[in-house]
């Protein structure tokens, strides 16, 4: 996964004024949609209205994860795994395409899916382990795993042909072609008296999506909710609370709360979303309110709760001194450079001088000054850190040929936070 575009992604996911994403991609690439909490304490609440569409000309291989619902309009072949809370997802296959449907975990369950099959994805290739209401366009091979075997195929178009291939709990496949039934022409065999030519029935009307997103309001304070919870407010005394659906959802959605006031210091409040043409339930969310402010101990705010991404005890605060990636001090590794040959004649010791540097990837190392006295090398360095550090000086010289040059140093301070100076002696040694 390229880590840059999927932080990208989140980003736009995150901001809640966008309803379509469009993702064009001509290689493979992995996407994951996932219900953050942002920074400022809002939910991306308005993911379940994002529209993917994958109109890559030459994708192949495309993974798109989600634990949320999406809309997905995928034109490459593509793995779809869904997460328990991404029921009510649609997915479309819009060209003649691969397509598989996963579940993200076998012991949960995911409801509602919608997949259709557009005209002009005639002989796409579908399997599927999740249960979906699957409406055909266009010829299509359909592969219903164990888990899937109680889907529901229906054929729109006349002429169109489906073959599914199902298999059920004990490991039996069995194979079903499904056509549509063309219009009946009119009863012609008594001239006498005609018959009254046959009406095309109307196409029921696809039943609306709920997007899955409650607004509540207490206040000034505005917030999304899309499954069930504890929700901290911190406020401390009891007030009206009312509940909205967006837009789009409240032309085909009603909301209906168990209560509209915040009665105590606990409030279970039963929300319900119900369609406005044959009140069938499209949601239930149960949700505690819970009142109190920074106060209440339950209350991410509260400095005193554990959750609290402020809190220092909190293991993922990045002061905390218990994190890992959170050392108390910095380590600079001193490196000594510059290169040094030694050759013997005789007895004697031939040193070819070179200048000495020092370098270090954390805090500042200058070389201040250096003398030569036959094989031994004077060297002052001073280290400036940038925050409080302890210092490492190599016991051994670097590049050094046909000899072995040790260094030492006066004692190190455990650690530093200002400019400190070492003066070390380095001795040049001929190799036998």
């Amino acid at each position: 996964m390229n880590t840059h575009i999927q932080n990208a992604l989140n980003g736009v996911l995150n901001n809640r004024k966008v309803l379509n994403v469009l993702i064009w991609t001509n290689i493979i690439r992995n996407f994951e949609i996932v219900n953050k909490r942002c920074k400022n304490g809002i939910f991306a609440a308005n993911i379940p209205k994002v529209k993917i569409t994958n109109i890559g000309k030459n994708t192949v291989n495309t993974k798109l994860t989600t634990e949320v619902p999406v809309k997905a309009d995928l034109s490459a072949n593509t793995t779809v795994t869904l997460a328990e809370d991404a029921k009510n997802s649609e997915i479309t296959l819009s060209k003649k395409v691969e397509v598989e449907v996963k579940a993200a975990d076998a012991e949960k369950a995911v409801e509602d899916v919608t997949i259709n099959v557009a005209k002009e994805a005639e002989g796409a290739s579908l399997k599927t382990e999740v249960k979906a209401e699957i409406k055909a366009e266009a010829n299509v091979s359909i592969t219903l795993d164990k888990t899937a075997q109680d889907s529901t195929v229906i054929v729109t178009d006349e002429n169109v042909k489906v073959e599914v291939e199902k298999t059920d709990e004990d490991g039996n496949v069995s194979k079903e072609e499904i056509t549509s039934t063309p219009t009946p022409a009119p009863d012609t065999t008594t001239p006498s008296t005609p018959s009254t030519p046959s009406v095309p029935s109307t196409p029921k009307p696809e039943a609306p999506t709920f997007s899955g997103t409650v607004n509540y309001t207490i206040g000034s304070k505005t917030d999304a909710i899309n499954k069930s919870g504890t929700i901290n407010l911190d406020i401390t005394s009891g007030s009206a609370i009312t509940f909205s659906l967006d837009a789009d959802d409240a032309k085909n959605f009603t909301v209906n709360p168990s209560s509209a006031d915040l009665t105590g210091e606990e409030t279970e409040v039963i929300i319900t979303v119900t369609a406005k043409e044959g009140g069938a339930k499209a949601a239930e969310y149960t949700v505690k309110f819970i009142l109190g402010g920074t106060a209440n101990p339950d209350n991410p705010s509260n400095p005193d709760n554990p959750d609290n991404p402020d809190n220092p005890s909190n293991p993922d605060n990045p002061d905390n001194p218990s994190n890992p990636d959170n050392p108390t001090t910095e380590s600079i590794d001193v490196t000594f450079g510059g290169s040094i040959t030694v050759t013997t004649s005789g007895s004697s010791i031939i040193v070819s001088k070179s200048a000495i540097t020092a370098t270090s990837t954390k805090g500042t190392v200058t070389v201040e000054s250096q003398t030569w006295a036959g094989n031994t090398a004077t060297v002052t360095i001073s280290v400036t850190p940038t925050t409080t550090s302890t210092v490492n000086i190599p016991a051994t010289f670097n590049n050094v040929q046909g000899a072995t040059a040790t260094v030492a140093s006066q004692p190190t301070p455990a650690e530093i936070t200002t400019k400190t100076t070492y003066t070390l002696t380095i001795t040049i040694s001929a190799n036998k």
